[in-house]
């Protein structure tokens, strides 16, 4: 069944009211200051537009309290295609009325369907290109389970597009308030995410962490061909704290895809890498051309097999140009994510072939674009280098990245 919310109670919208321009619900609860203004304007490149007229007249919001199953393939990582989000395990997650399953949003217009899972950290579980509805994103490789407080991201389903706040790798940090304890990819894509604010065609979402007194908060806009997130980061507390903050969409990819980064970057900085194919953390090395260990060249940019064991994570002064790209092959589609590099002054790179996680019986098959606040994962050696970003007490900070889906030959 399909789902409007409007202030307390919910109205039955289903497919029938795609011709609808802009369906908009009312009522929610307001988030105050952080209330997910829009992004401002973006570096451009490339074309912006599928092949044809794909301006859209149109867009919904529906709300589903189901998740349909997920299957791993012969070579272990989860299929790429098809309308298949994920499983979740009846006993372990608590959906909104009791029901043991998990309330999914979707934003839908007739060139993209955004799926996301509030109760999921926020989770962008899934965004598909329209009327093909192929899959874009990381598919689950296990079923969707409770998340809980200092849990390992490899023991969650690892898929979609998680939030890495206020650090990336666990960590010990020292507050006003004593020692505090940060956990694997931080707090936020553990927790579960309140609703704000809806319209036709955006949503809000925003959730309290707990290892620092922090609320965040993202705006979902739809908007043709694109995904605007506009985020908005305040401190809750008497006292100013650090973080660093990386974005973590998982880009589902294939042998033959090919990452593009502008001409402006030159090197990238190994902060790890599986078997030690790039070295330790803090190598550099040329990009796109890299030496590995035992000599070899090899092309970073082109997309390897999930047999390859690939898993390799960079970081990269950001590029004044403001974007970075991964070219679907099959699918003739570019994937762009565009970023003010004065906002996000590093960008991160997870290229992951079959390298990860180390003992699950499936893979990830992914690139993941990462603009962020910092370079390296650790919130502790961010501080200690003097990398960190501080924010004062009732302060807020805001920042955004927009994604363009376009067509290629």
């Amino acid at each position: 069944m399909c789902w409007s919310r409007a202030g307390a109670g919910y109205s039955g919208v289903g497919r029938e009211s795609a011709h609808i321009r802009g369906v908009v619900t009312a009522g929610g609860r307001g988030l105050r200051n952080c209330s997910g203004a829009g992004p401002s304007s973006r570096p451009r490149s490339g074309s912006d537009q599928f092949p044809g007229s794909w301006r859209m007249a149109w867009s919904i919001i529906r709300w589903q309290s189901y998740l349909p199953s997920v299957r791993a393939d012969e070579a272990g990582t989860s299929g790429l295609g098809g309308c298949d989000m994920g499983e979740v395990e009846p006993r372990s997650v608590e959906g909104d009325r009791g029901t043991g399953t998990i309330e999914q949003v979707v934003l839908e217009n007739s060139a993209l369907r955004m799926t996301v899972l509030p109760a999921m950290g926020g989770k962008i579980a899934s965004i598909q290109i329209l009327p093909e509805s192929e899959e874009l994103l990381q598919k689950p490789l296990q079923p969707y389970a409770l998340r809980t407080r200092y849990m390992s991201f490899d023991a969650s389903d690892a898929s979609g597009w998680d939030e890495c706040l206020p650090s990336v790798a666990a960590c010990e940090v020292q507050t006003a308030s004593g020692v505090a304890q940060i956990p694997d990819h931080g707090d936020f894509w553990q927790i579960l995410w309140e609703t704000g604010r809806q319209s036709g065609n955006a949503l809000t979402i925003f959730g309290d962490g707990f290892s620092l007194p922090l609320r965040f908060s993202k705006t979902l806009r739809l908007d043709g061909n694109r995904i605007r997130v506009s985020y908005c980061l305040r401190n809750l507390g008497g006292e100013s704290v650090e973080y660093i903050w990386l974005a973590h969409p998982l880009f589902a990819v294939e042998p033959g895809d090919r990452i593009f980064l502008p001409d402006s970057i030159r090197d990238v900085t190994v902060e790890g890498s599986a078997r030690n194919r790039l070295g330790e953390r803090g190598t550099v090395h040329a990009w796109p051309k890299a030496t590995l260990m035992n000599r070899d060249l090899v092309d970073l940019t082109l997309v390897g097999k999930v047999t390859d064991g690939v898993g390799d994570k960079l970081f990269a002064a950001a590029p004044p140009e403001g974007w970075c790209a991964i070219e679907r092959k099959r699918l003739k589609r570019r994937i762009e994510l565009r970023f003010d590099p004065q906002e996000l002054p590093y960008l991160g790179l997870w290229i992951c072939y079959g390298g990860w996680p180390d003992h699950g019986a499936n893979r990830q098959q992914c690139v993941a674009l990462e603009p962020c606040t910092a370079r390296g994962d650790s919130l502790a050696l961010a501080a200690e280098e003097g990398r960190a970003r501080r924010l004062a007490s009732r302060a807020e900070d805001r920042w955004s990245v927009e994604l363009l889906v376009a067509g290629v030959s």
